[in-house]
């Protein structure tokens, strides 16, 4: 199976479990893909985000959090 074709949930998934970080880090990098990423993205392969989307999400999310909270 090609690893693009793989969709946003399982791969977040595996990669916070190869994270080396301080367990405060890695609840935060949860609590965000579950409240912003996962909700939007959970389903999507990876290979078909196109950056226009990608783009458009994010304005979306800067329309509404601060800057601090949305970083590429």
């Amino acid at each position: 199976r090609h690893s693009g074709r793989i969709a946003t949930k399982p791969w977040s998934l595996t990669w916070l479990s190869t994270l080396d970080l301080d367990p405060t880090s890695i609840n935060h990098y949860r609590k965000i893909l579950r409240a912003q990423i996962w909700p939007h993205w959970g389903s999507t392969p990876l290979v078909e985000i196109t950056t226009h989307q990608y783009k458009a999400w994010k304005n979306s999310l800067e329309a509404t959090y601060s800057a601090n909270y949305v970083r590429d």
